[in-house]
């Protein structure tokens, strides 16, 4: 029996939650009935981890697509034609939202089915994306929503709820298991480590407001003691570095760029803190849980769709370091609540949010197309 080809499209190959959640799906589904393609525009960081996989990668465009660049886009979609026509692909799955545009315009031309999914809210995108979610929804068949949230929002558009399907993001437990061996490798390389361990993984970049962070540990760090780790690079590396040296902690802050152990690095924490402004269903407080590494998050977007304050975590106002420094500092400082909220936080990993269950249901909407 042929298996069935998909064909993954995102734009960067960034660390992003919509890159890493195509690469779960890829190693979820690799079996005797799926062959895997990725489609891209600009290599990035996470090009490495793609190549370690099962699937079939091709460069559409050597430009991030972008809406101020119809040409780009236009071009990128007529090699997404022939790269479709040339492999024989039964479906697209468009994994973010400038790429899934033109997705369509490729969908409608080979008269392959197009899936979407949507990873975050839609309430801070331009006004303009309305009409344009509304139209391209004509050209898809399905789209996976993370939240019902999400489906909401996308019903609000004016998208037919039949073509909307709630499936939540998902973590492969085994994947993240770790040894000591690995983690003692990561504490080395941070250097000198006196005290608890505070982290955050992510981009350096506004919306993932990590200068909140560095606020709310100015003030911790003279309560408990220990040390910052920011893991991750981007635009906002130096203005973060010269915020942490105004506040006086700079000493007490890493930033080591991205590791090559992150579930390692992440076991290593004491508190994990997602400190976005906004966010969809991040894909870091998924390893944090199944790590069993307590989290404080700002509760934005899908977030409450992963941690219930005081249930499986703790979660802040985004914006409000006081708090945000308390909730950590009551982690710090209290190990039976630590047990309790890891405990329970693990144990949705290994049901709701297990990524076995999750690729079950996508493997069934590919056969359902």
């Amino acid at each position: 029996m042929r298996k069935m080809r998909v064909l993954h499209v995102i734009n960067r190959a960034d660390h992003g939650g919509a890159e890493v959640y195509a690469i779960k799906i890829i190693e979820g589904l690799a079996s005797e009935k799926f062959d895997h393609f990725l489609g891209y525009s600009v290599g990035g960081p996470i090009l490495e981890r793609y190549r370690k996989l099962p699937v079939g990668l091709f460069c559409m465009s050597s430009d991030a697509l972008t809406f101020r660049s119809p040409v780009g886009g236009l071009r990128a979609a007529y090699r997404l034609i022939r790269f479709i026509r040339r492999n024989r692909i039964d479906v697209i799955h468009a994994h973010v939202f400038e790429s899934y545009v033109w997705c369509c315009l490729v969908s409608a031309a080979s008269g392959v089915s197009l899936i979407r999914t949507v990873v975050s809210s839609r309430r801070d995108a331009p006004v303009w994306t309305r009409p344009v979610e509304w139209l391209c929804s004509a050209f898809t068949k399905k789209f996976i929503c993370f939240t019902q949230a999400s489906r909401s929002e996308m019903t609000d558009y004016g998208i037919s709820r039949s073509k909307l399907e709630v499936i939540p993001n998902g973590i492969d437990l085994c994947a993240t298991q770790v040894t000591e061996e690995r983690i003692d490798r990561v504490r080395q390389k941070l250097g000198e480590i006196s005290g608890p361990v505070i982290g955050n993984v992510g981009r350096l970049t506004w919306h993932k407001n990590q200068a909140l962070l560095l606020g709310a540990v100015s003030q911790v760090i003279p309560r408990t003691g220990g040390i910052c780790v920011i893991d991750g690079d981007g635009p906002l590396r130096n203005e973060l570095a010269e915020q942490a040296s105004a506040l006086g902690i700079s000493d007490r802050v890493r930033f080591p760029g991205w590791s090559d152990d992150v579930h390692a690095l992440i076991a290593l924490f004491d508190v994990f803190v997602l400190s976005s402004a906004t966010e969809g269903v991040p894909n870091v407080v998924l390893e944090a849980m199944a790590l069993d590494t307590p989290v404080v998050a700002t509760d934005v977007g899908g977030v409450s769709d992963l941690v219930e304050d005081g249930v499986t975590g703790c979660l802040v106002a985004p914006g409000d370091p006081d708090a945000m420094a308390e909730a950590i500092t009551d982690l710090l400082t209290d190990s039976e609540k630590v047990a309790e909220l890891s405990g329970r936080a693990r144990s949705q990993c290994l049901g709701k949010f297990n990524m076995k269950n999750v690729c079950a249901r996508i493997a069934g909407l590919y056969g359902s197309l």
